[in-house]
């Protein structure tokens, strides 16, 4: 049996596998905003440091799901390099933005037999900043 469709073969059933890993991520970036218009758009990067806060391995055979936490197989923490872009939109004292974001791991975060695993990811924002205190 050399991958799971064998497995899912053999015994008949729905088999899915995922790694689900879980950082907090602490963020140093750059922006540089194009245009002091009324929309600004922007683009960002720069490093960040994650710190692991989960390492599940999660195994569904049809309804029924089986986790086991693998924290402890994984470093403690990850540095990326993270770049994007977004848009600044002032409206009255607020400002709302739209902001994407690819974070590219460079550090290994498992290593087995020679293999090892880095992260990467996507990141969507969408809020609004409002002043806080004088002017």
């Amino acid at each position: 049996m050399d991958n799971v469709s064998d497995l899912t073969t053999i015994f008949g059933a729905d088999i899915e596998t995922a790694l689900d890993l879980g950082y907090i991520e602490v963020p140093v970036l750059v922006k540089y905003f194009f245009t002091d218009d009324f929309a600004r758009p922007y683009i960002v990067a720069g490093p960040s440091i994650g710190f692991l806060s989960k390492a599940d391995f999660v195994v569904s055979i049809d309804d029924q799901e089986q986790t086991e936490d693998l924290e402890e197989d994984f470093e403690d923490f990850d540095v990326s390099i993270l770049f994007g872009g977004g848009v600044d939109v002032p409206m009255g004292s607020a400002t709302f933005f739209l902001d994407g974001r690819y974070a590219v791991g460079l550090t290994n975060v498992f290593t087995v037999e020679g293999e090892s695993i880095k992260t990467k990811g996507f990141q969507v924002a969408l809020g609004a900043r409002f002043p806080v205190g004088g002017n």
